[in-house]
């Protein structure tokens, strides 16, 4: 007998019934040598020298996160295609587990991004993309099973949009969400950066993730 909706939600993770068939696009046909940056990245310092050497762990760092979430992206497309046609509840969490692997990385890539030019691209609660990302991100890695709101079993959960967590804000709880579109605008980003450093093309970042 089929599962109802308040047993999909109630048992496997909220709003689980409400997920449909989900097809995300490739990011690796657009960097093709994506797999490949961080020994690029090792033999353009060998023959160019290319950046200064107290920014090579920094940038090696970032090409490995880069390269962690192009990989993670990949898969997740890869399980939620099997979930379109299997709604199977190991298919979910394995797709959630990719996606949740995907934040992490670019979040990571990110982070240290930051650290190493002492910027900071985004404030607490300002609803920037980097600020819910990292949001998603925090729930997931810090969460408690205490901390939890009713009904909820999960605290981060995939949604037809993306990846969504609720997260305090003051004595209020907020939803917070990252959509599948603005992880692979991040994705392209992070893309253009690691190819500038790996390659001898020009690469245009812009600050907001766009082209």
């Amino acid at each position: 007998m089929p599962m109802s909706n308040y047993a999909m939600d109630k048992f496997v993770s909220q709003h689980f019934s409400e997920l449909e068939p989900l097809d995300l696009p490739s990011i690796a046909d657009e960097f093709p040598e994506h797999s490949a940056w961080i020994s690029a990245f090792v033999m353009k310092r060998i023959v160019h020298n290319h950046v200064q050497e107290a920014r090579v762990p920094a940038a090696m760092t970032l090409l490995l996160r880069a390269e962690a979430a192009f990989e993670e992206w990949e898969l997740a497309r890869q399980t939620l295609a099997e979930l379109s046609r299997a709604k199977t509840f190991s298919g979910y969490f394995k797709a959630r587990r990719h996606l949740e692997n995907t934040v992490a990385a670019l979040y990571q890539g990110y982070a240290f991004a930051m650290k190493a030019l002492n910027i900071k691209l985004f404030q607490t609660n300002d609803g920037s993309t980097l600020e819910r990302l990292n949001s998603v991100y925090n729930k997931g890695r810090h969460f408690g099973p205490d901390d939890l709101e009713a009904g909820d079993l999960h605290a981060v959960w995939v949604a037809n949009d993306g990846l969504h967590a609720r997260t305090k804000e003051g004595p209020d709880v907020v939803e917070k969400a990252i959509t599948f579109g603005e992880l692979r605008e991040m994705l392209q980003q992070m893309g253009r950066i690691a190819t500038g450093l790996t390659t001898d093309r020009p690469q245009r970042v812009a600050p907001d993730g766009g082209a």
